[in-house]
């Protein structure tokens, strides 16, 4: 079912499903308004014949312009996009393209002025006009120009949108906003396993006659992992899986990424069934992706060229606020039990100090020399320190803090700026 939900979101998260959606409705919505005209006639009075009381080639030279104008502006529409994702590829890294593709209104804008396009060339087709009997689709036209209206406020609405949406502040703060979702998804609705801490895996596994290597069918990133099912299967036959590969790494086809164990000689093909494969990394379990892009625009700020230290401090903000809300949430168990507290499944599992190393590893390895960022860096690590509710979780803050001062110590130029560094450090260790 996990399985199920993931690929449905991810096809509706694609960046083809909402427009394709807003021009089918279009279709819909133009045979039933051909339908009402069929059964209807619009009087020319009152303030209706102020609307349309052309002829048919009047109706066509409307509906014409209408499409050609809005095909235009679709063309127009998908250069802006393209400009943006140019500056934001450059910018902010070409891994957060998808990001920009999967933002609603761009899809929507899109799909709009194709649709209204497609709307316009199906009511275009019905414009009859001959000897016998002529046909002008009133309402149908009145519908197309009130839309061709409808579509230069949203011209508007996109173009405000594309200028908000590079700038880097608001690039980060979406991340961040991604990074909360994922970290709902994974942590929060997460199974909740009996007590484990007494369980011997090598224990577990001597119980069993039988072992096979577990190998994947295809090469990529590992997306999802459905645990629930896999548990549900290994209890039904009495199996165990060890699994040493987590979401967000890169397997090889046929790569053995663990072990299956049973009682019989049997096959395990609910394994590679309970497991998606794709060819980029995703973050519907893979929480360390998320803080990989904020990391990497971090360092793209950091590096010569781009030379941009004030949003590398952002980045260092966002980072310190979500690894600050991570401190309250308990990280999904490496072992993994059914309902009757039976070891089903051992598999690697992120925890706070990988989390924190992804974090913060690759942003000072290129700090040196920068203090306002290695500064900031340990202002961050102070205040996660505050929130930390574990010895481990303030032993893994207290060594990224001697790793910022050792490095500041080798790199800072300038007294002053590593003697306000050591101040803080002294602060951060009381």
């Amino acid at each position: 079912m996990k399985k199920l939900k993931y690929l449905y979101q991810e096809t509706t998260s694609s960046f083809w499903f909402i427009p394709s959606l807003i021009v089918l409705i279009a279709v819909v919505v133009a045979v039933s308004m051909i339908y009402i005209d069929n059964h209807t006639e619009m009087k020319n009075s009152g303030a209706l014949s102020l609307i349309f009381t052309g002829s048919p080639d009047s109706a066509r030279s409307v509906l014409s312009t209408i499409s050609g104008a809005m095909i235009g502006v679709a063309g127009t529409v998908f250069s802006i996009t393209l400009v943006a994702l140019t500056l934001a590829s450059s910018q902010f890294g070409p891994r957060l393209l998808s990001n920009f593709m999967h933002v609603k209104i761009n899809q929507v804008v899109l799909g709009t002025y194709i649709a209204t396009y497609v709307y316009t060339l199906v009511i275009l087709n019905t414009v009859r006009s001959n000897d016998v009997a002529s046909f002008v689709p009133r309402y149908s036209i009145l519908i197309a120009i009130l839309a061709a209206v409808g579509n230069i406020g949203l011209l508007i609405v996109f173009i405000h949108h594309v200028a908000v949406s590079i700038q880097a502040d608001n690039v980060v703060a979406d991340i961040s906003k991604n990074l909360s979702n994922t970290i709902e998804n994974v942590l929060k609705d997460q199974r909740k396993y009996d007590d484990t801490a007494s369980i011997q895996v090598e224990e577990e596994i001597r119980k069993y006659r039988n072992s096979k290597p577990l190998k994947v069918k295809q090469t990529g990133y590992i997306h999802f992992i459905d645990f629930d099912q896999l548990i549900n299967k290994a209890s039904e036959n009495n199996n165990f899986y060890k699994v040493e590969k987590r979401p967000g790494d890169y397997v090889v086809e046929n790569q053995i990424i663990g072990k299956f164990y049973s009682q019989e000689t049997e096959r395990q093909e609910q394994f590679n069934n309970s497991v998606i494969i794709g060819k980029n990394r995703q973050t519907s379990q893979d929480l360390e992706f998320s803080i990989l892009q904020m990391v990497e625009i971090a360092v793209r700020a950091l590096s010569p060229g781009i030379n941009d230290p004030f949003t590398a401090l952002t980045c260092i903000d966002n980072l310190t606020s979500t690894l600050s809300l991570l401190t309250g949430f308990e990280f999904p168990s490496e072992k993994k039990t059914d309902d009757q507290g039976t070891l089903r499944v051992y598999a690697d599992s992120l925890d706070f100090a990988g989390v924190l190393n992804a974090s913060f590893n690759q942003i000072r390895q290129n700090a040196s020399g920068t203090p306002s960022v290695l500064i900031r860096m340990l202002e961050g690590l102070k205040t996660i320190k505050s929130f930390a509710k574990t010895d481990s979780q303030r032993v893994e803050l207290n060594k990224h803090a001697l790793m910022v001062k050792n490095l500041a110590e080798q790199s800072f130029n300038e007294l002053n700026d590593l003697k306000d560094l050591l101040n803080r450090y002294q602060k951060f260790m009381t």
